[in-house]
């Protein structure tokens, strides 16, 4: 994951980017999306983010029924800082790799 490599030199704010844009790709699929949670609920460890770590158990918790279930909020970054059920834009680039995966978006 290119989360790690940010990790490992030091550059956390661009390992949480890599990470919220792992995110909005993941949302439709219950594996990755709760492998996503996993590496923010990880990261937020390893900084002493509590907040962000209460954030990230919660989402852990609802992220798989969300993904099954059609109900994950598009977009969504899925950081403690925003509602675990907001939609949020998609980046074009995004936008695009989620059209090619197969998921269906709102026009």
């Amino acid at each position: 994951m290119q989360a790690n490599v940010c990790i490992e030199r030091g550059d956390i704010p661009d390992a949480w980017s890599r990470l919220e844009r792992a995110h909005v790709l993941s949302q439709s699929r219950v594996v990755l999306h709760l492998r996503a949670h996993w590496a923010m609920l990880r990261l937020a460890w390893q900084t002493g983010a509590h907040t962000e770590l209460r954030g990230q158990l919660f989402r852990l918790l609802v992220a798989g029924p969300g993904s099954a279930l059609g109900r994950a909020p598009l977009g969504n970054t899925g950081r403690a800082s925003v509602s675990a059920f907001a939609e949020m834009p998609i980046a074009d680039e995004m936008r695009q790799k989620l059209v090619d995966a197969g998921v269906k978006l709102p026009t």
